[in-house]
């Protein structure tokens, strides 16, 4: 009887053991993870015309990207001077370097 008086004994000793460890380590990280999550900047994602607009322009260039690298005649291998005036625009450039067959596509260098 005695014997098993200490067995039991024993038992709850170690369940409230176990018990007391695990609720200081729980509590620990509860209280690790508060102060963690008070820490941080709390951080969005906004959207902006310009964001919008840059990333329409990034597909595009992905998608043309290959035409802009690629010479309007390669076959002509001549050099020429193309003089940009002050004041013009670069819708005017654009017009212009067409003009001279520098270029296949002005709104694609613009």
């Amino acid at each position: 009887m005695i014997r098993a008086i200490r067995i039991l004994f024993r038992l709850v000793t170690a369940v409230l053991a176990i018990s007391a460890v695990i609720l200081i380590l729980g509590g620990g990280f509860w209280y690790m993870w508060q102060s963690a999550k008070g820490q941080t900047p709390q951080v969005s994602y906004t959207f902006t015309t310009r964001k919008v607009e840059r990333a329409i322009l990034g597909l595009y260039l992905r998608y043309r990207g290959q035409d802009v690298s690629r010479p309007a005649n390669p076959n002509d291998n001549r050099q020429i001077t193309f003089i940009i005036e002050q004041g013009e625009t670069v819708s005017t450039v654009a017009y212009h370097l067409k003009r001279m067959g520098l270029i296949t596509d002005p709104e694609l260098f613009r």
